[in-house]
């Protein structure tokens, strides 16, 4: 199963905060919304994952260089003024099964829980939002 984490947004409900920077890059106690979800993704196991970034992709380039040090291996699509469904069909390549994840939901429920139920149904892709 991959991840693919959306975080191409502009993240109007959060303006002003996001005049100059992705809702991705905003930061929660010190650390940036981004980082808590690769981690997340990397305490479920996941060891691949695609960025489908798009507004303020440089930044969240520059985030990863400086300050992702985890074992997940990224693949970062732009999917600039594309919809979600894009962007996850996108992402896909030859997976069969994801888990899409948008970036500013912080899932407090175990994901491999949800991945549990994921795998007891018949469906290609779960998608955690809020």
């Amino acid at each position: 199963m991959k991840a693919v984490v959306l975080c191409g947004g502009r993240g109007e409900r959060l303006m002003p905060m996001t005049d100059r920077r992705p809702a991705a890059l905003l930061r929660l106690c010190g650390k940036e919304i981004l980082l808590f979800t690769l981690e997340m993704l990397e305490k479920a196991g996941f060891e691949e994952a695609v960025l489908a970034v798009g507004y303020g992709s440089e930044q969240v380039e520059r985030l990863l260089d400086e300050k992702y040090s985890g074992k997940i291996k990224l693949h970062m699509i732009n999917n600039a003024g594309k919809s979600t469904v894009q962007a996850v069909r996108t992402a896909m390549c030859d997976e069969t099964e994801i888990l899409a994840v948008e970036c500013n939901c912080i899932c407090t429920h175990p994901l491999d829980e949800i991945i549990k139920v994921h795998l007891s149904h018949d469906t290609f892709c779960t998608a955690l939002t809020y």
